[in-house]
């Protein structure tokens, strides 16, 4: 949610104000109208800000969380599980980014290769074009997995990897 700017703040405590003390005064009324598309223009104009924007997504078992950088610039890190009874990338990613106006994604990132980070992403890359898939060096051999890596193939998606060394 944006912090509201001053003027946003004058105006809406101007609306309350001319909203208490309507009395059916046609100067007044209108006012407030002028007031509320005054205020519903300004909080368009800074949806398009220059903050970060992070979006998280509940995808079952995981969260998938979606950025769009201040440049425009967008990233997905996970989109979930895919089954035979359910493609969380089908039901609930693609969905998102549609709504959300993104069907170009910079950077698709694998937090690790199992099923349930990974899994929506096959359906994702039916609908959305993809710039990078960023995946870290963790090898797993696993269906969706290799399916993930030829249909990236496929489509001639440059991938990266992310070297990860863990201590224990």
């Amino acid at each position: 949610t944006p912090i509201p700017s001053l003027i946003q703040i004058i105006l809406i405590y101007l609306m309350i104000l001319f909203g208490i003390n309507i009395r059916k005064n046609v100067r007044i009324i209108s006012l407030t109208i002028l007031i509320i598309v005054l205020i519903i223009s300004i909080s368009l104009k800074s949806e398009n800000s220059k903050n970060l924007q992070v979006v998280f997504l509940d995808v079952g078992q995981g969260d998938a969380a979606f950025l769009r950088f201040p440049n425009q610039k967008t990233m997905l890190i996970d989109a979930g599980n895919r089954s035979f009874q359910w493609d969380q990338g089908k039901k609930t990613v693609v969905p998102f980014l549609q709504s959300f106006h993104a069907l170009h994604i910079d950077y698709l990132v694998g937090s690790h290769p199992h099923n349930d980070h990974i899994g929506g992403f096959l359906s994702l890359l039916d609908v959305i074009s993809v710039d990078t898939l960023i995946l870290s060096n963790y090898r797993f051999n696993s269906t969706y997995y290799k399916d993930l890596l030829s249909r990236v193939a496929q489509k001639n998606i440059p991938m990266k990897i992310i070297w990860l060394y863990l201590s224990v």
